[in-house]
């Protein structure tokens, strides 16, 4: 090969180069852009996102491709304040109550259990409210003569944070259940320069698209499954796994050193902080608003299928935590012992939320939990079975 010859192919070589460089660089410049060109990244579940590990993909996908191209699906909450006036029961809920399998969400199926609508207000779409509930019934007001119930569901590893201080009794927009501390600013955004911020997202922009776009994907598919054939070592989101069955484990739920873990220690001192501040929650929801609160701790999947990678113990904070709750008269519903005792995978291999069984079981229990009233409320596994069964 001339001189010549390999000048040109490197030139070539290098425009081409550059004009993939460039379309990258405005691709990632377009949220819609990047959407459509990582979809596939997505398509088989939240964990399976992070690992892609041929191991752990499901036979089927979660969610199709035109599922995801669709913007979420709205909440109950209107751009009006008199829109929930006809509504009895309320569901405050994070992802476990809007992510939908087989087309039912959590709020389909407390509805068909309790006999009327549920009025589901969204974490992803309004967390002022669903960080404070006061806020949003003080925004929403109602004829208080006729009692209400709220079901205030919220994941495990996220409740002893959440309420690690007193609710305001007059809460404000934008403030969380209790006031934290302010972080520290990164270097970044201590700079404050436009370009600065604008490099920084493009970098990870650019590195999300480098992972996950379709030309790549695969290619790092091929990368991960080698690497954990060889070593048995997945990414850093995913630590741990079981084989039996193939079921991925989200990092907060597993690492020791973070509060949100299995791991994490929570004394009785934790415990009682935590159960007054909900109660004091329950205090004002009642002499504010008549609405009666109705707590839902719901099971970390590590919680429920530790025993499958480790013989740790759990120091089982959900049971205890309802104790406390109904020692201070909040009715809260324990979702664990009928969790354990169903022989079948009440949770997603492959992503951190329950299947539709999983909802099929907690919905009859929370419907209970609702109609139930007074404290002391016991709910056992052994009792229950799923419809159908």
């Amino acid at each position: 090969m001339t001189l010549k010859l390999r000048t040109m192919l490197l030139r070539w070589a290098l425009y081409g180069l550059g004009v993939l460089s460039l379309a990258a660089f405005c691709v990632t410049k377009s949220p819609r852009a990047m959407q459509r060109m990582t979809i596939g990244s997505s398509c088989y579940g939240d964990l399976y996102h992070f690992a892609k590990i041929r191991r752990f993909k499901p036979a089927q996908p979660l969610y199709s491709d035109a599922e995801l191209l669709l913007p979420p699906a709205p909440d109950s909450v209107l751009t009006n304040s008199i829109d929930a006036i006809p509504c009895r029961t309320f569901l405050f809920g994070d992802s476990f109550s809007s992510v939908r399998f087989e087309k039912t969400a959590l709020r389909e199926a407390l509805g068909q259990h309790l006999g009327a609508p549920v009025y589901f207000v969204s974490k992803q779409q309004h967390g002022d409210y669903y960080r404070k509930p006061l806020l949003f019934f003080a925004e929403h007001p109602m004829d208080t003569n006729e009692q209400r119930t709220l079901i205030l569901e919220m994941v495990e590893r996220y409740i002893s944070s959440a309420f690690a201080l007193a609710p305001e009794k007059t809460p404000h927009a934008g403030t969380p259940y209790a006031a934290t501390p302010a972080k520290e600013p990164s270097w970044i955004e201590k700079a404050g320069s436009m370009p600065v911020a604008f490099v920084s997202r493009s970098e990870r922009n650019h590195e999300f698209l480098l992972k996950n776009s379709s030309v790549t994907l695969p290619l790092v598919e091929t990368w991960n499954s080698f690497v954990f054939a060889a070593f048995r070592k997945t990414p850093t989101e995913v630590p741990v796994y079981s084989l039996t069955p193939p079921m991925l484990f989200f990092h907060e739920e597993t690492e020791p050193a973070l509060n949100t873990s299995f791991y994490a220690r929570h004394d009785d001192e934790l415990i009682t902080r935590v159960s007054q501040n909900i109660a004091i929650l329950a205090s004002e929801l009642s002499r504010q608003h008549r609405v009666r609160l109705v707590f839902v701790p719901v099971p970390n999947k590590f919680t429920v299928y530790s025993r499958l990678v480790t013989r740790d113990s759990y120091d089982e904070f959900i049971p205890r935590l309802v104790e406390a709750l109904d020692r201070q008269g909040v009715t809260a519903v324990n979702l664990l012992p009928a969790f354990r005792g169903q022989r079948e995978m009440l949770y997603q291999l492959a992503d951190t939320h329950w299947n539709a069984r999983g909802i099929r079981l907690a919905a009859p229990l929370i419907a209970h939990g609702c109609e139930y009233q007074g404290s002391g409320l016991e709910l056992s596994g052994a009792a229950q079975t799923l419809p159908g069964e």
